[in-house]
């Protein structure tokens, strides 16, 4: 095994570490059971794994219904409550993957052929992105984790529409991105604002809740 196979197994490992992090501080887990966190990050990082033996890829989108499964069994959290937060980590990771390759590309006089090739530039940019996501897992695993079931079902529907059409988008602007010479410039600039609007979703995601918990608490009171 090479140094920069090894290099892109540790990456993997810690990608999926960082997912089932998520997915245990996240959410409200009623089965700590280690072994089941484990066999999710095993699971999660054999599909990031596979495509350095075979030649055989699995789309970053299709490897988020893992953590999904496992915290359908490890929460006790509303069902809808556990799609939100998983689709909204894996946007995310999406934008922070695209913005990041968008800057390389602009700033950093780097082609796709160099970021995908074995150099000390792709080093660079894999580190550096997934610098990114540590810190974009961290900020989320912080946002109003008491309230995570104030809104209803029909506000978080259309929480999740929004999200969802916001992945598509980041999916898109990937693919045109690696598919078609365009002007790296607008692409950033389209990388930065699908960031913003998916950072606006969850801060009108948490005031609405911090209102909803705030009016529950005052009904309560007045009740009793």
């Amino acid at each position: 095994m090479n140094g920069w196979l090894l290099f892109e197994i540790i990456i993997n490992l810690f990608q999926a570490t960082l997912i089932t992090y998520f997915v245990r501080h996240r959410f409200h887990i009623v089965r700590p059971n280690m072994l089941f966190a484990a066999l999710c990050t095993f699971a999660i990082w054999m599909c990031l794994t596979i495509h350095l033996f075979v030649p055989f890829q699995i789309l970053d989108t299709y490897i988020f219904i893992l953590p999904l499964i496992y915290t359908f069994f490890a929460s006790d959290d509303q069902w809808y409550v556990k799609i939100f937060w998983n689709i909204a980590l894996s946007i995310a990771l999406s934008c922070v993957a695209n913005l990041m390759l968008n800057l390389y590309l602009s700033f950093a006089d780097a082609t796709m052929e160099q970021i995908l090739s074995e150099t000390s530039l792709r080093a660079l940019f894999v580190v550096s992105t997934n610098v990114g996501m540590l810190l974009t897992v961290f900020i989320l695993t912080r946002l109003g984790r008491q309230r995570i079931d104030a809104l209803s079902l029909s506000a978080l529907v259309v929480f999740l529409a929004i999200l969802v059409m916001e992945l598509v988008v980041v999916e898109l602007l990937y693919t045109l991105r690696a598919h078609f010479q365009l002007d790296d410039a607008s692409f950033t600039a389209a990388s930065f604002c699908m960031l913003g609007c998916a950072i606006l979703t969850l801060v009108l995601y948490e005031i609405m809740s911090a209102s909803v918990a705030k009016q529950k608490m005052v009904e309560a009171e007045l009740a009793t």
